[in-house]
């Protein structure tokens, strides 16, 4: 169970209370002193772009702080495992770097959010100060036009707004930034599936026997690891007999290894066949 299983439920309850309290408040105080919709109406559209401009940036130190931690644990495990490696070679020093490196990169991306985070909560609280003194300031200057009763009542319950509207967001943008775990998940699942196990006409060799001979050919193979990629295979063309045995030999990235995924169907061809 996640973080995300455990605190959902309380988070989206309390964010949810929070903003309809907060909305009705508004709604109130507006009725009582209409000149208050104009604050309201500029303290939301101000809302909108704090959390436009906050939003993905600590989603994004958030997605940038998981990916960090993962060599943290790797340098950990690698020195654990390697002990013996690393005292007679003498090699703590450098693997002591690489810890504090990476230590330092996490810090660096929970220091953002946190940041971030921070940067959001001031801004709000902002909001909320403004709508507060406003609420004030019109309830001195029509104290003689409006029931000093509704005006009192307006006072006392715009604390509701100044309390629970700043802590609701922020719930909000805590919940969405704890969604990023449940995103990646989501991303993967939109990712385009490999080739069929069994393609056409595979099943027709099986019947025939097939492999009778190990003979191995290859007609202008080409082949990719990425669509944006230059191909790793280009047009090649070989002929293999059957008894034959055969070496390849090229630099590194020419493409000897490729070769055996394509015949392992690891990777599929763009273009010609095997």
């Amino acid at each position: 169970m996640t973080m995300l299983d455990m605190v959902f439920t309380n988070i989206a309850v309390m964010t949810t209370q929070g903003c309809l309290r907060s909305i009705v408040v508004m709604a109130t105080v507006s009725y009582i002193n209409p000149y208050l919709l104009i604050m309201a109406f500029l303290g939301f559209l101000y809302m909108l772009w704090v959390m436009k401009m906050g939003t993905p940036p600590m989603i994004a130190t958030q997605r940038m702080d998981q990916t960090f931690q993962s060599p943290i644990n790797s340098c950990m495990q690698n020195m654990t495992q390697g002990i013996i490696t690393f005292r007679g070679y003498r090699q703590f020093g450098f693997y002591r770097d690489i810890f504090m490196h990476s230590c330092d990169k996490a810090a660096n991306s929970m220091f953002g959010f946190s940041i971030t985070q921070r940067w959001i909560a001031i801004r709000l609280d902002i909001i909320c100060v403004t709508f507060g003194i406003s609420t004030a300031f019109f309830a001195v200057c029509f104290k003689n036009q409006i029931d000093r009763s509704l005006l009192i009542f307006s006072l006392t319950i715009i604390t509701d707004v100044i309390v629970l509207f700043s802590i609701s967001i922020r719930m909000y943008t805590e919940l969405k930034n704890m969604m990023v775990a449940s995103q990646r998940i989501y991303e993967y699942t939109t990712m385009d599936s490999e080739a069929d196990l069994e393609k056409k006409g595979d099943k027709e060799l099986k019947d025939d026997g097939w492999p009778k001979m190990g003979h191995v050919q290859f007609d202008n193979l080409s082949m990719k690891y990425r669509e944006e990629m230059d191909p790793s295979l280009k047009n090649l063309t070989v002929d293999i007999k059957a008894g034959h045995k055969v070496g390849i030999v090229g630099r590194t990235g020419a493409g000897k290894s490729t070769i055996l995924q394509v015949m392992f169907r690891l990777t599929e061809p763009c273009g010609g066949r095997m």
